[in-house]
């Protein structure tokens, strides 16, 4: 169930408080266990970003929780699966997945741009691969396409 209000990067600093707390780690211990720059983990667990793609991969692999519980896309924690490509393909496989939903759905790629807040022209980017979005917008890509994270980072073969 999407829980649009409690999305947020305090959500995740949060949950992975509470997660490295279960498990009795300390920031140095979670971050060489990713592994991961100290400094990110911090910014996590400070709520000032999201994990980046491939190091939400990894912690929730590690914490055997999914991608949608650590960002607050849901409240069960469930494991959301393994990652299915290798990690150096997942962004060329999360804008696979992203164009065959829009097509599902009947949704352009301006009305694309329109529903994530950004220009036509940001959208173009990220289909050509000469960017990618950041976590926060591919968070809101699985908001705004009703799927889950898990499925967007091939963590999961079904978009529910």
């Amino acid at each position: 169930m999407r829980q649009e209000k409690y999305m947020s990067t305090e959500v995740t600093a949060h949950r992975l408080k509470m997660l490295m707390r279960e498990r009795n780690w300390g920031v140095k211990a979670f971050a060489n266990r990713i592994p991961a720059d100290k400094n990110s983990v911090k910014t996590w667990l400070a709520g000032q970003y999201y994990p980046r793609y491939d190091s939400l991969v990894k912690v929730c692999e590690l914490l055997d929780v999914s991608a949608d519980y650590v960002v607050g896309l849901s409240d069960g924690r469930g494991s959301g699966g393994r990652l299915s490509v290798p990690l150096n393909r997942l962004k060329f496989n999360y804008i696979l997945r992203v164009k065959e939903l829009l097509e599902s759905k009947g949704v352009s790629e301006e009305k694309y741009a329109e529903m994530m807040g950004v220009k036509a022209a940001t959208v173009e980017n990220w289909f050509s691969g000469k960017k990618f979005p950041e976590m926060a917008l591919v968070v809101r890509s699985a908001r705004e396409l009703n799927c889950s994270l898990d499925y967007l980072l091939s963590r999961k073969e079904r978009p529910d």
